[in-house]
């Protein structure tokens, strides 16, 4: 089974919407082969794939750079995603598996901060001051919530939802 869609036509409401596969050719060639590869392999959709590695991307980089696209006109790697498929096509296991590192990544942070924490708790409550914990990603939050961990993460969070 090929995960690759090449080009799909939808008609709706009497107009024809032409879907297009993701461009994978986008990314270097180790990650366009790990795609194809997972693909063929794995039975994954590599157009998913694909918006993941961009979610990815845009996490490790969030508000570390900027694109000055004018004098006065600048933009972040900032993205808002969304995958949208019928059940069963492939959706979480495909994100999941691209997103592997970043889920790696945002463990081993959480542990160390939370070790670091845990070993200055004495001096902590003499100060009366927290340690930031730091995120990679966030998947259950409401917005209040949200506010404090962004204030700990100025860089940005990946919001994962696995359904919306």
């Amino acid at each position: 089974m090929n995960n690759v869609i090449e080009h799909i036509t939808i008609e709706q409401n009497s107009e024809q919407i032409e879907n297009t596969p993701f461009p994978i050719k986008v990314f270097p060639e180790v990650v366009q082969k790990y795609i194809v590869d997972c693909s063929k392999n794995l039975n994954l959709v590599a157009d998913f794939m694909g918006v993941g590695m961009l979610s990815e991307a845009s996490t490790f980089t969030g508000n570390s750079f900027v694109l000055k696209i004018k004098e006065d006109w600048i933009e972040r790697g900032l993205l808002w995603l969304c995958i949208v498929g019928h059940s069963g096509v492939r959706k979480t296991p495909s994100l999941n598996n691209i997103l592997e590192p970043l889920f790696r990544a945002d463990k081993m942070i959480y542990e160390n901060d939370m070790e670091r924490k845990k070993s200055m708790e004495s001096q902590l409550e003499k100060t009366d001051t927290t340690v930031p914990v730091r995120q990679l990603k966030v998947t259950d939050s409401t917005i209040e919530a949200l506010i404090g961990i962004l204030q700990d993460n100025p860089n940005g969070v990946l919001y994962f939802k696995d359904e919306l």
